[in-house]
């Protein structure tokens, strides 16, 4: 009984805060929460990326940063900056760390040769990638929540045919705070026959997210 959640998250407090909520209720959540520790987009995305740590006292709140987005929110000279540095970060197969201006920087590891540049929804909810084995690809999405701080359009560009034909959801959860963010999203509620709902999730935090419909 109840919803299975599948969780994206590639910034590592974000992913160690996952798995010890995991464990803690391993009797409720075992086979109800997947984490997939991966950066989202779109396959426009180009590197070399990064993600930025909004400050060194809000680790959890990262953006991706890629040299190459058609919605502007990325340069390519923080990412040259972060090349930058590259001989100054922990080594690993996967991830390094760079602290910065009080900012924690992580590098997104390059694609195998013959994949994607980066996954999207469509490839993850669609085709399965990236979920653990034995887990299936959903076969329908109530809610989706999309908050990343900046590239929402990119993530809802790589999955245009899961959110929006195939695996429809009923909700839609984004943060629009970003302006590429509300921009996108209005003209996608307005392509596609979404109820667009501002929501006010505390005070002060009025018109940065928005709930989507299915009509």
């Amino acid at each position: 009984a109840g919803f299975r959640v599948i969780a994206v998250e590639p910034f590592l407090p974000n992913l160690a805060a996952l798995h010890a909520t995991r464990c803690m209720h391993p009797e409720l959540l075992a086979d109800r929460l997947v984490i997939v520790p991966s950066t989202i987009g779109s396959e426009a995305q180009q590197g070399p990326c990064n993600l930025q740590s909004a400050s060194k006292n809000d680790l959890g709140n990262a953006k991706l940063n890629c040299a190459d987005s058609k919605y502007g929110n990325n340069t390519a000279a923080r990412a040259a900056a972060i090349e930058k540095h590259r001989n100054t970060l922990r080594e690993g197969t996967t991830t390094g760390y760079m602290f910065h201006h009080r900012v924690m920087h992580q590098l997104v590891p390059a694609p195998l040769p013959g994949t994607a540049p980066m996954l999207t929804l469509d490839a993850l909810l669609l085709d399965g990638m990236s979920l653990p084995p034995g887990v299936q690809a959903p076969t329908g999405l109530a809610l989706v929540k999309i908050d990343t701080a900046g590239s929402e359009c990119e993530v809802l560009d790589g999955g245009a045919r899961a959110l929006l034909h195939k695996l429809r959801p009923r909700f839609m959860l984004i943060n629009v705070e970003a302006p590429a963010s509300a921009s996108c999203v209005k003209a996608l509620a307005e392509k596609h026959g979404f109820a667009l709902h501002r929501l006010k999730l505390r005070s002060g935090s009025e018109n940065t997210h928005v709930v989507l419909a299915d009509r």
